[in-house]
């Protein structure tokens, strides 16, 4: 089990709009990717790892009946309390998420595993 002593469940709006701003980076938008109201469901939860005004790290763990979507993640460094934080939160049930490239590389290098390629679908409307 990883340290997580620094990592934070969000729980406030001035901690998500932070959290946010952290996720982002330097890649500024128009509008907030993420509403309040998202703190109130009982499936979702977001940490993030503390440091002075803010977050250098995150993640977003989405509870459904036969797993744990892990998404969102971003810092140096932060895959094995990432995976310990959403781990715990799901109560032994498997964590699975989308990543590619780099964060891949990273997350084969923790022993998450790689199960297959993902199909998005996207319905138009009409």
């Amino acid at each position: 089990m990883a340290d997580v002593a620094d990592w934070e469940h969000i729980a406030s709006p001035d901690a998500l709009s932070r959290w946010e701003d952290a996720w982002r980076g330097t890649q500024p938008l128009d509008q907030r990717q993420f509403p309040d109201q998202i703190l109130n469901r009982g499936d979702v939860r977001i940490w993030g790892r503390q440091i002075k005004g803010g977050y250098d790290a995150g993640v977003i763990a989405n509870l459904s009946a036969d797993c744990v979507g892990v998404s969102n993640c971003f810092g140096t460094d932060a895959r094995p309390a990432v995976t310990t934080l959403c781990a715990s939160f799901g109560q032994g049930k498997p964590l699975v998420g989308y990543e590619r490239g780099e964060d891949l590389g990273d997350a084969l290098a923790t022993g998450w595993q790689e199960i297959g390629p993902l199909a998005v679908w996207h319905r138009l409307k009409a």
